[in-house]
C-alpha cells in the first residue's frame, strides 16, 4: 500500500489554509490581542521572505497521513509542528536568544562504505566515544533550546539502531526524527522497529540515476539497488523518504538532474536534498572537485524550476541548501541549527569541520550565544552583518 504522494491544486490551497488558522490560533494564545497577532504574524513573514525569498511553493507531500511543507520541516498537524511556530515567535521576540530549530547528530563513527565525497573520512571505524546517555542528554539539552527535529548521521546509523530506538523512546514527544542513512542495512523488521519509535523519515543517499555511476561513487557493489529498495520499504510502511544526493560534476547536467527527479518521482520520493561537495573530509584540498559556476547555476535554476514551475507541479519537493547560503547567509551557525560531531563537539554544519565547543558541558549556552555572533565564514549573513573585531572575539571566547 502506497502512503504518501504530492498534492497540489485546490487541495493543496485548502491544507494551506488550514496551516495559516493553525499558525493564526498559535498566535492568538500566545499574544491574545489583534494588534500584537498582526505585527508578530508580519514579521514572520517578513522573516521567511528575507530568508527564502517570495517564491511560493505549489505542493506539499502528503505522507502517512501528514502533510509536509518541505523536507526539514516538521509535518503538520503535529505537536512538533506547533512548538515549531512557536519558538519562531520566540525568536522575534527575543532575537539574540540562542534558539535553534534542528539538531544534526552524528551518533557513530561506524560505516562500511568509502563514499568519495565523506566529509567524516578521517573519523571512520575509530572507537565510540558517545553512550546512549550521552547522545540522549545532548538532545534533551537541545529540546530545551527549542529544537523540534532531529537528524541522526554518521558514520552509518543504522550501526547503532538499537540505541537510536531507546533515544527516540526517551526523547520528548513532541520532536521528530530523521535519519541519513545509505539504506544497505535496512530491512522490513528495522523498519518497523524504528517506525514504531518514532522515526519520521529517512534520507537516503543517492548520488547519482546511473547504477554504476552511484555503485562506483559509494564504494560498495549493490548500493544503487538497496537505495531503491529501501525507499520502497519505506513508503510502504508510511516513512517519508529523501533522496539525499551530492552534486558532482558527473551529476550537474541538465538531463541528469531531470533523470534524478523523474527517478525520484517513479519511486514515489517525495523529497531531494541536494548538496554541493566541499574541500572537507575525502575532498580536503581538492579544489577540482567543487563545482563552478555554470554548474551551480544549472543547479539552482532545477531547483527553481521542480519547486515554482507549474510544469513541474507532480515533481517531488527539492531542498537546496547552497541557493539559500549564497543569498541570506549560512541558516547553520546556531540561527537554525547546528552540527554535533561523534565525539559530542558542536560545529557551525557538518561540512565546517570545526569544533567549537562539547554539548557535554552542564552549561554551554554562553558558547552557542557567541557561536551565533560568530556566524559562518563561507557564507556570511546578508541580513545580520558581523563586524569581524566581533567575531574575533567570538571565536576566542568559545575556544577558551
Amino acid at each position: 500500500m502506497q502512503h504518501s504522494d504530492i498534492i497540489n491544486g485546490w487541495h493543496f490551497k485548502l491544507i494551506r489554509q488550514w496551516i495559516i488558522l493553525n499558525i493564526l490560533i498559535l498566535a492568538f494564545l500566545k499574544f491574545k490581542t489583534p494588534g500584537k497577532v498582526r505585527k508578530i504574524l508580519r514579521q514572520l513573514m517578513q522573516s521567511r521572505d528575507l530568508v527564502f525569498g517570495t517564491d511560493r511553493r505549489l505542493k506539499y507531500a502528503r505522507i502517512g497521513g501528514k502533510y509536509f511543507i518541505s523536507f526539514g520541516l516538521p509535518r503538520w498537524p503535529s505537536r512538533s509542528f506547533n512548538r515549531y511556530i512557536n519558538n519562531h515567535f520566540l525568536k522575534l521576540e527575543h532575537p539574540d536568544r540562542p534558539l535553534l530549530n534542528t539538531l544534526i547528530f552524528a551518533v557513530t563513527k561506524k560505516c562500511g562504505f568509502e563514499c568519495e565525497h565523506c566529509f567524516e573520512w578521517y573519523n571512520l571505524n575509530k572507537k565510540e566515544t558517545l553512550t546512549r546517555e550521552d547522545i540522549l542528554k545532548i538532545i534533551n539539552q537541545f529540546y530545551a533550546l527549542g529544537v523540534t527535529m532531529v537528524n541522526f548521521s554518521g558514520g552509518e546509523p543504522m550501526n547503532r539502531m538499537k540505541d537510536i530506538i531507546w533515544v527516540m523512546q526517551q526523547a520528548p514527544a513532541d520532536m521528530e526524527f530523521w535519519m541519513y542513512s545509505n539504506g544497505f542495512a535496512l530491512t522490513e523488521d528495522k523498519a518497523i522497529a524504528l517506525k514504531n519509535a518514532g522515526l519520521t523519515g529517512m534520507a537516503i543517499s543517492l548520488d547519482h540515476h546511473v547504477e554504476k555511476k552511484h555503485d562506483l561513487f559509494r564504494g560498495v557493489s549493490g548500493s544503487y539497488r538497496k537505495v531503491l529498495e529501501s525507499a520502497e520499504l519505506c513508503n510502504k510502511l508510511g516513512i517519508a523518504v529523501a533522496f539525499s544526493v551530492c552534486v558532482t560534476h558527473d551529476l550537474a547536467g541538465e538531463m541528469d538532474l531531470l533523470s534524478l527527479a523523474i527517478l525520484a518521482n517513479e519511486k514515489s520520493v517525495r523529497f531531494i536534498q541536494l548538496l554541493e561537495p566541499k574541500a572537507v573530509g575525502h575532498y580536503v584540498g581538492n579544489k577540482e572537485a567543487l563545482l563552478t559556476k555554470e554548474e551551480i547555476e544549472r543547479v539552482e535554476k532545477f531547483y527553481l524550476d521542480i519547486n515554482f514551475n507549474p510544469l513541474f507541479v507532480d515533481h517531488p519537493i527539492i531542498l537546496y541548501h547552497g541557493y539559500y547560503n549564497r543569498r541570506s547567509g549560512c541558516l547553520g551557525s546556531a540561527k537554525n541549527f547546528v552540527y554535533v560531531d561523534t565525539d559530542g563537539n558542536v560545529h557551525s554544519c557538518p561540512f565546517c569541520q570545526q569544533a567549537l565547543y562539547s554539548a557535554l558541558d552542564e552549561d554551554f549556552i554562553p558558547n552557542l550565544a557567541m557561536h551565533k555572533k560568530l556566524g559562518c565564514k563561507a557564507f556570511p549573513s546578508n541580513f545580520s552583518k558581523h563586524n569581524p573585531v566581533v567575531k574575533s572575539i567570538a571565536m576566542q571566547q568559545i575556544q577558551n
